[in-house]
C-alpha cells in the first residue's frame, strides 16, 4: 500500500462533475406545451425569438438538426432526452457570450433556462441564470408579453413541484465509494426526507452510469431562490464529504484490490480493441475513482470527463460516419481512445 492521502481538489471535482441551475417558466394565457399542437409551439418559440436580442444570442430550430445533432446534446447533458424526441415546436437558445447556457423552448414548460458549470459552481451558475431571468423579463415586456405568475403560488408551471420560484438546483456526483459500499439505497431515502431527490446521471427516470448521480432539490414552493441554494449548498456539501471519507474507509480495508481493479480499467482503455459504451462507463467509474486516490499514470479529471463525452454514440456518429454500425462503433471507440491516453 502506498502512503496514502486523499487529495480534496478545488471545485470539489475529484466527486463533483458538474452543477446545473434551472428556470421553469411560462408564458401568461398560454397553453403549456404538453396541450399545443406542434404550429401553436412554433408561434410560441417566435414570440420569445421575436423578443430576445439576436445580438446577444444564437437559436436554434431542433427540426433543423439530424437526430445525431440533437442526441449530442442530449449526452452532453446540455438538454434533456424528453426535449430532443420532440423536436416540433421546439427551439434551443444559447448565449453568444457563455458557453454554459443553454434554454430549452417548449420541453415540459415554454422556457427552460439552464445554467451549466463544470466542477461545484452553484453560485456561478445560479448568478447566471438569474441574469437570463431579468433579461428575458425585461424583453418579453418590451414586446407586450408577460409570465404567468400567480401572486399566491409564483410562477405558474406544468409541473407542480416547480411552482412558486420556479428553480432547481441540480449536483451530478461520482459516487463510486457509497454505490460499493451499498449505502446508495439509505443516501436516497435520506436525501428525500431534507427534501432532495437523488436520480440516475440523466436525471428523472434514468439509471446511473459510471456511478454518476444526480442530486436536485425536490420543490420551490414558499421559498425564494436564495433560501433553496443555501440548503442545496450545505445538502451537497455532507454528500461530498460522507463519499470522501466512504473512499479513504474502502481504500485502507483493502488497498491492493481496489488498486488493481483501477489500473485493471484504466489498461483496458489503453489497450483494449472493442469498448461498448456501457463497458466505457464502468472503466470510467474505477479510473475517475483512482485519480482521487492518488494513482499514478491516470488522466486529469477534465480530459477523463470530456472523454467519456465524446465517446458516447452520437459524439462518434457525427465524428465517423462509419461509427452508425454498434458493432464498428465500439472499435472505433477504442482506436479513439488509444490514442487519447498514449
Amino acid at each position: 500500500m502506498k502512503n496514502f492521502e486523499y487529495k480534496r481538489e478545488d471545485g470539489d471535482k475529484d466527486v463533483v462533475v458538474s452543477v446545473r441551475v434551472r428556470l421553469a417558466r411560462n408564458l401568461d394565457k398560454t397553453p403549456f406545451p404538453g396541450r399545443c399542437t406542434a404550429e401553436a409551439k412554433r408561434q410560441i418559440a417566435e414570440k420569445i425569438k421575436n423578443a430576445l436580442s439576436s445580438d446577444k444570442f444564437n437559436f436554434t430550430d431542433m427540426t433543423s438538426l439530424s437526430k445525431e445533432e440533437r442526441e449530442c446534446f442530449a449526452e452532453s447533458r446540455n438538454v434533456s432526452r424528453d426535449f430532443i424526441s420532440s423536436p416540433e415546436g421546439g427551439m434551443l437558445i444559447t448565449s453568444k457570450s457563455s458557453p454554459n447556457l443553454f434554454v430549452m423552448v417548449n420541453e415540459e414548460d415554454h422556457i427552460r433556462a439552464q445554467a451549466i458549470y463544470d466542477r461545484m459552481a452553484l453560485d456561478e451558475a445560479f448568478d447566471e441564470i438569474m441574469r437570463f431571468d431579468d433579461t428575458l423579463e425585461d424583453a418579453l415586456s418590451k414586446s407586450s408579453l408577460s409570465l404567468a405568475f400567480d401572486k399566491d403560488l409564483g410562477y405558474l408551471t406544468s409541473c407542480p413541484s416547480n411552482i412558486g420560484c420556479g428553480l432547481r438546483a441540480s449536483v451530478m456526483l461520482h459516487l463510486p465509494a457509497l454505490s460499493m459500499s451499498g449505502k446508495i439505497q439509505s443516501l436516497g431515502e435520506a436525501l428525500g426526507k431534507l427534501g432532495c431527490n437523488l436520480r440516475g446521471s440523466y436525471g428523472e427516470g434514468s439509471q446511473s452510469a459510471g456511478t454518476l448521480y444526480q442530486i436536485s432539490n425536490r420543490s420551490s414552493k414558499g421559498k425564494t431562490e436564495k433560501e433553496i441554494m443555501e440548503s442545496f449548498k450545505r445538502i451537497c456539501g455532507e454528500v461530498i464529504e460522507t463519499e470522501r471519507k466512504e473512499r479513504i474507509a474502502l481504500y485502507k480495508k483493502n488497498a491492493l484490490s481496489l488498486e488493481d481493479k483501477i489500473m485493471r480499467a484504466y489498461g483496458t482503455m489503453r489497450y483494449a480493441r472493442r469498448i461498448p459504451s456501457k463497458e466505457l462507463t464502468e472503466l470510467y467509474a474505477y479510473v475517475r475513482l483512482g485519480i482521487s486516490l492518488g494513482l499514478e499514470e491516470l488522466p486529469t479529471y477534465e480530459a477523463l470527463d470530456r472523454l467519456a463525452v465524446e465517446l458516447m454514440p452520437a459524439h462518434l456518429s457525427l465524428s465517423d460516419r462509419s461509427a452508425d454500425d454498434p458493432y464498428a462503433r465500439d472499435t472505433i471507440r477504442a482506436d479513439k481512445l488509444r490514442a487519447k491516453l498514449q
